[in-house]
């Protein structure tokens, strides 16, 4: 629940709709807030679990180790991708943030000093059009993921509809006009009712940053 008080004179005075964009700032704030259950709820009282409550144990996704204490390795990608079962590949993703996760894949290099993220089929370095697969699956960024640090989950890879989202009360807002009146005030309050959990976390696999 979200609630934010107004003077009567902001709401009659101001240039704009701002109850409109208060419904709309209430909205952003709902919708990061999910994000963030959806992958990092903690499964307590009024709170969802999330994809990586408790990633290796029972009932939860796998982990797939890195091979290194603190940080990501191309083994280590490939080894988990390669975890997922066969039937799930079609709708399988991986899942990091870009300032951490995805930086460090984009910088990891061979031998010969050379980036293995590669920039397409005809490589010409900084100046191709930007990648939008991982070792031929398809990536998306959340900077409510893990970053990268001993012990940590930073990347995600399989299929996410194995995660029920349920949905009891749809967001809405209702605005209080009376019980703040003598302060003159009015209060705006969002209302959800949200719950989730993995229900088939065999579809779904955690990078762990470990050896």
């Amino acid at each position: 629940m979200l609630s934010q008080p107004l003077t009567l004179n902001m709401v009659e005075d101001s240039f704009t709709d701002i109850l409109g964009w208060l419904t709309d700032r209430f909205g952003i704030a709902v919708e990061l807030t999910e994000e963030s259950e959806i992958i990092n709820g903690p499964n307590t009282e009024g709170r969802m679990a999330g994809i990586l409550h408790a990633p290796g144990t029972t009932g939860q996704v796998g982990e797939v180790v890195s091979g290194s204490a603190a940080t990501l390795t191309a083994d280590g990608i490939i080894a988990l991708a390669y975890e997922l079962a066969e039937q799930y590949d079609d709708d399988a993703s991986f899942y990091m943030n870009k300032k951490s996760g995805a930086k460090t894949i984009a910088t990891l290099k061979d031998s010969q000093n050379r980036y293995l993220f590669a920039t397409g089929l005809m490589d010409d370095k900084l100046a191709t059009a930007r990648p939008n697969t991982l070792i031929g699956y398809p990536f998306a960024y959340s900077a409510l993921m893990p970053d990268i640090g001993a012990n940590t989950y930073p990347l995600l890879f399989g299929d996410a509809g194995g995660y029920l989202l349920a949905r009891r009360v749809g967001f809405s807002i209702k605005i209080l006009t009376e019980t703040y009146y003598e302060q003159n005030q009015i209060v705006a309050v969002g209302r959800l009712r949200v719950g989730g959990k993995m229900i088939e976390p065999w579809r779904m696999w955690a990078q762990k940053c470990s050896t």
